[in-house]
């Protein structure tokens, strides 16, 4: 949509005659597709050009605004005998255009995904080095301990080692 005209809930229902509400609404039951973008004053729908023709409830209402004229310059897309000559070949482009619609969804939303799993297995790594860090910290100050318990209980070396085998065990 980045390069595409797209207009905003107000525009959209100042030239169909609706309602914004009723714009919002065929938004969130999925009859108009719109992206959601960051606006002067916050985040706003943002709804393209090429989804005005696709969506039954707004092609309906152009169509009864001013008989149909001005945004699909006079045709009737509410009808395919408004498209004469044309309604096989219109029909059958409209239908692979929206074909080609559903698959980039589908493909966006499996690349918006990917790119989500990306990003926790980074941050899982990075999680995990801390930890891996964090225990290489805890073995080396346990063994300090245990040097220093060794030398305070006043064992040897060879009796050190048997003892902390033992508690190894002991501990499983």
């Amino acid at each position: 949509m980045a390069d595409e005209e797209s207009y905003t809930i107000s525009e959209v229902a100042d030239f169909t005659g609706l309602h914004r509400n009723t714009i919002r609404r065929h938004i969130k039951l999925g009859e108009l597709r719109a992206e959601v973008v960051q606006g002067k004053f916050g985040p706003e729908y943002r709804i393209p050009k090429s989804a005005l023709v696709e969506s039954a409830p707004i092609r309906e209402a152009l169509r009864k605004v001013k008989g149909g004229e001005g945004f699909y310059g006079g045709l009737d897309m509410a009808t395919p005998r408004g498209l004469g000559a044309l309604d096989s070949v219109y029909l059958s482009l409209l239908e692979d255009y929206r074909k080609a619609l559903e698959e980039l969804s589908e493909y966006r939303g499996r690349v918006l995904m990917l790119e989500a799993a990306e990003e926790e297995k980074e941050r899982l790594s990075r999680r995990l080095e801390e930890l891996e860090r964090r225990l290489e910290e805890a073995e080396r100050s346990l063994h300090e301990k245990e040097l220093e318990l060794a030398t305070v209980r006043g064992f040897s070396w060879i009796r050190f080692r048997r003892w902390r085998k033992q508690k190894e065990a002991e501990h499983g």
